[in-house]
């Protein structure tokens, strides 16, 4: 090797280097596979195994959305338009980004696995908020601080008491009112 030169090759113009062997839409299309072979084989007898499942019926849809937006994007930088307008170019790309994505959510939120995943979610959740609600109820009624319950409960009784009034009120008029036994005058 001469002096001051590294080992190093460096790639040469038109070589493989500048053009994709496979392309984004091949490349994508494979490793999400092999994410989602992998992550099945991990997640197996496990409480993630549900959500593996949701990953595999999901995984073909991101991977054809994916690999369309990094095949446009390799075009739109391998290819670039004639007038030069970088901002359009841009524009039209991001058009584009926005659109595939939105229809990939589309899909991808269409699916069992999601609509299951989402059900689990919001199971969970409302579980959660039970348990919390509940030991937030103690506390308050530990510092004396009137719970929910103790309002919603003043507010059945108000209630009830305001409809008797009312009725009391509102009641028969004095020609219809019972009359007294004569003896109790």
């Amino acid at each position: 090797m001469a002096a001051g030169h590294s080992a190093r090759r460096r790639p040469q113009r038109g070589t493989a280097y500048q053009q994709s062997p496979l392309s984004f839409a091949e490349i994508t299309r494979d490793v999400m596979g092999e994410a989602t072979t992998r992550w099945l084989e991990v997640s197996k007898g496990t409480a993630r195994e549900e959500a593996s499942r949701a990953l595999a019926e999901a995984a073909p849809i991101v991977a054809k959305h994916w690999s369309e937006i990094l095949d446009r994007l390799w075009k739109t930088y391998t290819e670039p338009r004639k007038d030069e307008d970088f901002l359009a170019t841009q524009r039209e790309f991001q058009v584009f980004f926005l659109g595939e994505t939105n229809q990939m959510m589309k899909e991808v939120m269409g699916t069992k696995g999601f609509a299951a995943m989402a059900g689990t979610s919001v199971e969970s959740y409302l579980k959660a908020k039970i348990a919390s609600d509940r030991m937030m109820e103690e506390l308050l009624k530990t510092m004396r601080i009137p719970t929910k319950t103790d309002i919603d409960d003043l507010h059945s009784s108000i209630y009830s008491l305001s409809k008797k009034v009312d009725q009391i009120l509102t009641g028969p008029t004095p020609s219809r009112r019972p009359r007294a036994p004569k003896g109790r005058r």
